[in-house]
């Protein structure tokens, strides 16, 4: 089913978002929501793509608590929406595309891998990859540290050592299996784990440097890491320099 939904609605906060979404970047709705108020009249391209689960539901992956509608694909479109909305920057004449699905349909799953094939989704945000509480875990933890070192937490998904992507990083403790493996139960134990991390790579020498990274002295990868590791040193974070950390 396909409406033609009036913006404000949506952006009442009605719609949840689907629980094995990926997590959502208030920074990357900001952002749509500031670049669409510059324009002089408002459209939103591509349509938000909503599930309903229905009053009975009993699939898996419903919007939190197996009712109503949730966000298959959209949250930060639909979060720019609210942004707008909030800063009366909505006009009652305008006007949404929304796309609805139902379990007669597809499964929510199913529509999400249709909508994101064109952009390989990663490993953790598969649906069923990783558990709710672990995606809770590992998402809280990195988002104290990034409070921490904010300057550090890049957009790109290959940023400049020594920076890191948010979602890269996530991915990739996921698939270091570091929650199960070293017992973490929480995002302030993530947290911490991951400031200890920090810290030993902090304290390493330059030689300890040099044979962890195997690499030929005065070479072109060698200046670049030297570089990179005085960046690290200056602002005391350490984490993008290499992945090895990870297995501790």
């Amino acid at each position: 089913r396909v409406y033609s939904a009036c913006p404000q609605q949506l952006a009442r906060g009605e719609v949840a978002v689907w629980d094995q979404q990926r997590a959502f970047r208030a920074e990357r709705a900001e952002a749509i929501a500031a670049f669409k108020q510059k324009q002089p009249g408002f459209y939103l391209p591509g349509v938000i793509t909503l599930f309903d689960h229905g009053s009975g539901s009993s699939s898996s992956g419903g919007g939190g608590d197996g009712q109503g509608l949730s966000v298959v694909d959209g949250q930060h479109r639909l979060g720019s929406l609210a942004l707008m909305s909030q800063r009366g920057g909505l006009r009652g004449e305008t006007r949404v595309i929304v796309e609805v699905f139902t379990e007669a349909t597809a499964a929510p799953a199913e529509v999400f891998h249709e909508i994101n094939q064109a952009q390989p989704i990663r490993d953790v945000d598969q649906p069923g990859a990783a558990t709710p509480v672990e995606k809770l875990v590992l998402e809280g933890g990195l988002q104290q540290l990034r409070k921490q070192f904010r300057a550090h937490f890049r957009p790109s998904a290959a940023p400049r050592a020594p920076n890191v992507n948010i979602d890269v990083l996530k991915d990739e403790l996921f698939k270091a299996d570091v929650v199960e493996r070293c017992g973490i139960s929480s995002a302030s134990e993530m947290a911490e784990w991951l400031r200890a991390q920090n810290r030993r790579l902090a304290g390493m020498s330059d030689e300890e440097w040099r044979g962890l990274m195997r690499m030929r002295q005065g070479s072109k990868r060698h200046q670049a890491f030297v570089r990179a590791l005085g960046k690290a040193r200056d602002a005391g974070f350490f984490l993008g320099l290499e992945k090895s950390w990870m297995d501790e």
